[in-house]
């Protein structure tokens, strides 16, 4: 497995497992609840962002050789 892949499956178990643990809070009520707008745009913020770094980390990256044959 490449250290990419190592990567990849290494942060989705971290986002799974967060997000579990953030739900089963949520419902024991282990933290109060967010104020209504209190977040009101940040989603688009935050998607803009991640957007344009990876526009530019595409942009940016050089293509690798394939190697191997087949």
């Amino acid at each position: 497995m490449s250290a990419a892949a190592r990567a990849t499956v290494a942060g989705a178990l971290f986002l799974a497992l967060f997000s579990g643990l953030y739900t089963a809070g949520a419902v024991l009520g282990a933290w109060p609840p967010a104020p209504e707008g209190g977040f009101a745009g940040s989603d688009l913020a935050a998607g803009f962002a991640f957007g344009l770094v990876l526009l530019v980390t595409l942009l940016v990256s050089r293509p690798r050789a394939a190697s191997g044959t087949g």
